[in-house]
């Protein structure tokens, strides 16, 4: 899938007991109502994952009974900064907005089906889709829903004078890119609406069914947005859903409330009548309490120990590796002085060979498996595991001899001494289990380089802004393992594209690896495109354009009675059909 959150935060990517990040997809194919036209967009492609990500068990049919009121607590990390779908960068808003918004098709446990869209086609290369919507679609205020409601939620995201962070995920369309960076019309943008059910979209690259199952592809009211304006998302009054729940109640800092959308077209599918995401009560101890307490039946953990202490009680636990752990790093340096350090590859090597990923892993990340490349091992190649396929080891665990010997090279090219390098910026989430990651991560730096550094923990919105402004030099957080490959995620952030887009985010802009992304990106042929997506791998890698640490694990912990939760191809939770027992 695409990459439509600029960064996922460690916290909740991945799943377990009901994976982002990224990657348990099998092959797509088109359910039975869609249209013969619309075969898989990759029939011979292998699934992403050795196995599809796994359902929560189903519910007997005996105790599925009719108009009982169910309500399911979940605990999340932190509060959602808004829930406009062209703006969520953040994983807690992600899990809500998946419940909240109906895409034009949707992910079911790593397969694509028909969601808004009955039916669908594609041209010969992908790159022309043509969507055939569902009679009758209705917002959650019961108002109509057509295909330009579909076109308008595309066209304001990409509307440069907007700045929304989703926005560089649309700039494959034909015509985006020129119309984002001022040099085209929104005319000239390839979205069109033929009729009230018809919506056709054309992208400059081959583009396959996951990507339609974003919640950035849902229909926004023109009228409500625009009364809004940067208010919309912000509160239940301030927005209008389309998914299988609505949000009813929201209470910062706290709780949100979706209940049940008797207005869904599948409200039939749907058991749970209210879910209720309770701030603050993730990979914690205060989650770990409040699950033996009862107060929440579902939260997520990174922390062994807290993990144990749940499954012991009898607590059913589920986990898959869905995301890159990353020392997310800036290439352009958190300021005037830092730049030239940063952008310089030897100094970015020395970063990354000073960080010891086994020992991060056995002390403060102990459900991470250490990275030494950039493909996720859950990555399928052609017919098996991309790393089986394509064997490579792009760095070692640590050394700190060799990390000495880049940063002399680096000082050296650049006509300085170790006195002259600023204390790098080490931003990340104000959590007591971020702190303590870039708390190693800096005594390694400070021991194996002599480089001094200044942790700056933030709120998550100061973070994100921060970030978005490019003022830290690492930042500790996720990224999806995405389908049906890095390309359309971590791989895209490192092209000129995406950089005009966000110039602050990631820094980074490089000609040949232009070329390598987009030679890649046109492939048709499966095989050719993972050929070709070594090359790109081995670049990244080499050149050190992120410090990629682990692999990260999320365990989800239930209690007993929770089931039917399924798990999305980039790992992600959905709680739109699960049930208690």
């Amino acid at each position: 899938m695409r990459k439509y959150l600029a960064i996922l935060l460690i916290a909740l990517l991945s799943a377990t007991m009901f994976t982002g990040c990224g990657s348990g997809a099998a092959p797509t194919a088109a359910p039975a109502e869609a249209s013969e036209a619309a075969p898989a967009a990759n029939e011979a492609a292998p699934a992403a994952n050795e196995e599809a990500p796994a359902a929560i068990e189903e519910a007997p049919a005996a105790i599925k009974e009719e108009n009982v009121f169910k309500s399911l607590k979940i605990g999340i990390a932190y509060d959602p900064s808004t829930l406009d779908p062209g703006n969520i960068d953040i994983d807690s808003a992600s899990d809500v907005a998946i419940i909240m918004y109906d895409s034009l098709l949707r992910d079911n446990s790593g397969q694509a089906e028909a969601g808004a869209a009955a039916s669908w086609s594609k041209s010969d290369d992908n790159t022309q889709w043509t969507f055939t919507l569902r009679d009758g679609l209705v917002y959650s205020d019961g108002s109509p829903i057509t295909s330009e409601d579909f076109a308008y939620g595309i066209r304001r995201v990409l509307d440069p004078e907007l700045g929304f962070s989703n926005a560089s995920g649309f700039l494959f369309i034909k015509g985006a890119t020129e119309y984002y960076n001022g040099e085209g019309s929104i005319d000239d943008v390839a979205i069109e609406t033929p009729d009230a059910k018809t919506l056709v979209i054309t992208y400059t690259q081959p583009t396959f069914e996951t990507e339609f199952t974003s919640y950035v592809y849902t229909p926004v009211s023109k009228a409500l947005s625009e009364a809004q304006g940067q208010a919309y998302g912000t509160a239940p009054d301030k927005l209008l859903s389309n998914g299988p729940f609505k949000l009813t109640a929201w209470v910062p800092d706290a709780s949100l409330t979706l209940v049940k959308n008797e207005s869904y077209w599948a409200a039939d599918q749907i058991k749970v009548s209210q879910i209720d995401f309770v701030v603050g009560a993730a990979t914690s101890d205060t989650a770990v309490d409040m699950i033996l307490a009862g107060d929440i039946q579902l939260s997520s953990f990174t922390n062994m120990n807290q993990i144990t202490a749940l499954t012991d009680e009898g607590f059913a636990s589920k986990s898959i590796t869905t995301s890159y752990r990353c020392m997310n790093t800036n290439n352009a340096g958190s300021s005037e002085e830092m730049k030239p350090f940063m952008s310089n590859v030897n100094f970015r090597k020395a970063l990354n060979l000073a960080i010891n990923r086994e020992q991060l892993s056995a002390s403060v990340l102990t459900t991470d498996m250490p990275a030494y490349r950039l493909v996720a091992p859950s990555e399928m190649g052609y017919s098996k595991a991309f790393v089986e396929e394509y064997p490579y080891q792009a760095w070692p665990t640590q050394s700190s001899d060799e990390a000495k010997a880049y940063l002399d090279k680096a000082l050296e090219e650049l006509g300085k001494t170790i006195a002259d390098v600023p204390p790098l910026v080490l931003l990340c989430f104000e959590s007591e289990s971020s702190v303590t990651v870039l708390s190693a991560v800096q005594d390694m730096i400070l021991k194996n380089l002599g480089l001094p550094s200044t942790i700056s923990s933030q709120t998550i919105q100061n973070m994100i802004s921060m970030a978005y402004g490019g003022q830290y030099d690492l930042w500790y957080g996720g990224n999806e393992v995405a389908v049906p490959d890095f390309l359309v995620s971590l791989g895209f952030d490192y092209t000129t594209e995406y950089h005009n887009a966000t110039p602050g985010l990631r820094g980074y802009t490089n000609p040949e690896y232009d070329a390598l992304y987009k030679d890649c990106a046109s492939q048709m042929d499966y095989k050719a495109r993972k050929d070709k997506l070594f090359e790109v791998e081995k670049f990244f890698c080499e050149n050190v354009l992120n410090i990629v640490t682990g692999w990260t694990s999320t365990y989800y912990v239930s209690s007993p009675e929770v089931v039917g939760v399924q798990f999305r191809a980039d790992g992600s939770p959905d709680y739109s059909r699960a049930d208690l027992n």
